[in-house]
């Protein structure tokens, strides 16, 4: 599987982890990761990858609880939810400049 660091849009990491837990486990089904999630409505994150529902803050750490995200994998997560959730430029702005500094890979020696 992907790490959550290769997608740039977060309903697209969703997809692609739905699918690979799918086909990796018979019994994985949308319901599935709700109840892992905590969450009740069994075809939410369906929603959440059609583009239909947004992802709130409690619910964003609820997916990154149910993901086994944590540590940077969960804080880019949440940043990730944030940009591709924004509605203006300023918004953009203000979820990617202070969180760019904690992604940027050293260079190799």
């Amino acid at each position: 599987m992907e790490s959550v660091f290769e997608f740039i849009d977060y309903r697209q990491f969703l997809n692609h982890y739905y699918y690979v837990k799918k086909a990796e486990t018979r019994y994985f089904s949308f319901r599935y990761f709700a109840n892992k999630a905590g969450i009740n409505s069994s075809s939410f994150l369906k929603h959440v990858i059609d583009g239909r529902r947004n992802l709130t803050p409690v619910a964003c750490v609820q997916f990154c609880a149910a993901l086994g995200l944590d540590g940077k994998q969960a804080t880019y997560f949440r940043h990730l939810v944030m940009f591709n959730q924004a509605r203006t430029a300023a918004a953009i702005l203000n979820v990617s400049r202070p969180q760019a500094r904690q992604y940027k890979r050293k260079a190799m020696p």
